[in-house]
């Protein structure tokens, strides 16, 4: 992989797939910005980066939210003045739970909706946000 000097934007928690793919990247020379909602793993996982590399940071946010997003992408440019990798890796692994399809918060439609959000419109909407910077679409 040429990842040397590259900057990469990397959703999904400091843990699993996103973490192991932030650490690679790190290994192979990459700035890395880490993001998720819960600051307790990237902290962790930026302190394991930082052992390999120092361009690493983390953006506390809900990749499912604009603003959130919008804020990621900017820290990014910010922090490295530019964004050549995007890997949209949050997701979330519900589990359906028909007895409880008449409680908004706990039933399958809701569910649904918050995974399709994730793994549909997040990526689809980050897409947008870095194109719309760079390229004026």
């Amino acid at each position: 992989m040429r990842l040397k000097d590259k900057v990469a934007l990397i959703t999904g928690r400091g843990t699993g797939i996103g973490k192991a793919t932030a650490l690679l990247f790190a290994k192979k020379g990459a700035s890395i910005v880490i993001t998720g909602r819960r600051k307790a793993p990237l902290e962790e996982t930026i302190s394991q980066i930082r052992n390999l590399r120092e361009n690493a940071v983390f953006v506390a946010g809900d990749a499912t939210k604009t603003d959130d997003a919008q804020n990621m992408v900017r820290k990014t440019t910010e922090t490295f003045g530019r964004l050549d990798i995007l890997i949209n890796n949050a997701g979330v692994n519900y589990k359906p739970d028909a007895t409880s399809a008449t409680n908004e918060d706990a039933g399958w439609c809701h569910q649904y909706d918050k995974a399709y959000g994730l793994r549909i419109s997040s990526p689809k909407d980050s897409c947008e946000l870095y194109l719309s910077g760079y390229c004026g679409y």
